[in-house]
């Protein structure tokens, strides 16, 4: 008696393996056209939580200093460390600064709050970050005073540092549009 396999177990075990490496394929594939949305989506989205968080701490800050890139804020609007969770009315200083860790380059936010050392705290908050910037605004209220027109006792456009500042974010990439807005604050 001959031993062998017959046509049919022949034919089933190549529809077999055929199935299972169209399976493997699939995933394949779908695992590189995932990682290339996420690329893409990386390049040309901001996090979401970058303004709002930056915008959380401008609002509640009372002095706003900048030395050699470094933007420090000193106010009342700590955020828990665990959560992120807004806890108002608790003295902080945050500083904002660009670092580099694991060979990126990140935004990096330390608030340190004196009456309280169990809410200080360091977050990476966004990387590719190359430059952050804010800076005070002019705000004008009504229309502006003309030349030739007399002063008025109450003028019609007063400078509000506290009211407006312009955010810039400048980012590693040179693809990726910078972040240049301008945020009311009260």
């Amino acid at each position: 008696m001959k031993r062998g396999f017959t046509l049919v177990e022949m034919l089933a075990a190549s529809a077999m393996a055929a199935l299972l490496l169209v399976t493997v394929l699939v995933v394949i594939s779908s695992l590189g056209r995932e990682r290339r949305a996420m690329a893409e989506r990386s390049k040309v989205q901001t996090p979401p939580d970058l303004t709002e968080i930056i915008r959380w701490d401008l609002v509640n800050a009372r002095s706003i200093g900048t030395v050699r890139g470094v933007v420090t804020l000193s106010g009342f609007g700590t955020l828990d460390p665990d959560s992120l969770a807004p806890t108002p009315h608790r003295p902080v200083e945050v500083v904002y600064e660009v670092r580099r860790a694991a060979g990126k380059s990140w935004l990096v936010r330390r608030q340190r709050a004196p009456d309280n050392f169990d809410l200080s705290s360091t977050e990476l908050v966004c990387s590719g970050v190359a430059g952050l910037s804010i800076i005070r605004q002019e705000r004008s209220d009504g229309p502006t005073q003309d030349a030739t027109t007399q002063p008025s006792t109450r003028p019609s456009k007063y400078l509000a540092l506290s009211d407006c500042v312009r955010l810039r974010v400048k980012w590693d990439d040179p693809n990726r549009a910078p972040i240049d807005r301008m945020l009311v604050l009260r």
